[in-house]
């Protein structure tokens, strides 16, 4: 909410891993966060399909968009996108 307010023009993509997913119905607002920002989700080994059958992904499945269209579209509600690309074990506090 902090960027959006200081950046009003600009357009964000949340990135984050397989395993975030998973964890995003924990998150305080996260369903807000979902709706005006798109995500980007990362594979994660061992999260991957956990976070594809997870509660978030089930939620959001109508948004979901394949990842050139993730910012395109006139949805109101945010899309989201799997990016297909090799499991990566590193952290991002780690990268």
């Amino acid at each position: 909410a902090a960027l959006h307010r200081r950046f009003p023009r600009g357009k964000f993509v949340f990135v984050i891993g397989a395993d975030n997913l998973v964890q995003l119905p924990r998150w305080q607002e996260w369903a807000r966060l979902a709706a005006r920002t798109p995500i980007a989700v990362l594979p994660r080994p061992g999260w991957t399909r956990r976070a594809l059958a997870g509660q978030a992904a089930k939620r959001l499945a109508r948004h979901r968009r394949k990842p050139r269209g993730l910012l395109l579209g006139a949805s109101p509600h945010a899309s989201w996108t799997f990016v297909p690309a090799p499991e990566h074990a590193a952290s991002a506090t780690a990268i």
